[in-house]
């Protein structure tokens, strides 16, 4: 009996230090260029970090709606990470140059940014102030921005530009997963 109940406790402090929103409010490393990025997250109203392929379909397509809403959120900073460590690094150094997305996006090589984050899917986001994470999940409610009837990160931004709190805090996160390293 000691020992199931040492197992659920055990099992209940993992499971508290999980849905910690913390987390660090600072995101550095470098981009595809080997420049360095360093974004603090208490700048500005919020930080919208998310999680891009180069590959995959989801991510693909939803890349023109991030890239306007990053334009049209001057009061917000985006920055993309690039985790995808199977991905040729000069492919998807291309394809972030020809996007054009109008924000950095880091190389996560060896998928520190992504563990500690704990992003799992492309396009993932984490929209964060000041170290707290006040929305996670998707960017639409859909693998196909195009088809999209509702714009999960457009609500949140709305609602802390506006100084509310964030009505629904995390959505599943739909896309393609990261592999991440060992």
């Amino acid at each position: 009996m000691r020992i199931l109940l040492s197992i659920f406790m055990l099992l209940t402090l993992i499971s508290c230090a999980s849905t910690n929103n913390q987390v660090s409010k600072t995101i550095s490393g470098v981009d595809h260029n080997d420049k360095k990025i360093e974004v603090n997250t208490a700048l500005k109203k919020g930080t919208v970090v998310v999680f891009l392929s180069s590959f995959c379909p989801c991510s693909r397509s939803h890349t023109a709606l991030l890239k306007k809403m990053n334009k049209e959120n001057k009061n917000f900073q985006f920055v993309g990470i690039h985790s995808n460590y199977n991905e040729d690094k000069n492919k998807a150094k291309e394809y972030f140059k020809k996007e054009d997305l109008g924000f950095p996006v880091i190389y996560d090589k060896d998928s520190k940014i992504a563990r500690k984050l704990g992003g799992v899917k492309t396009p993932h986001v984490f929209l964060i102030k000041e170290g707290k994470v006040l929305y996670t999940g998707s960017v639409t409610n859909t693998n196909n921005a195009k088809q999209a009837k509702e714009n999960y990160l457009l609500q949140a931004l709305n609602e802390v530009g506006a100084g509310k709190p964030v009505s629904v805090s995390k959505r599943k996160t739909l896309g393609c997963y990261i592999p991440l390293r060992d």
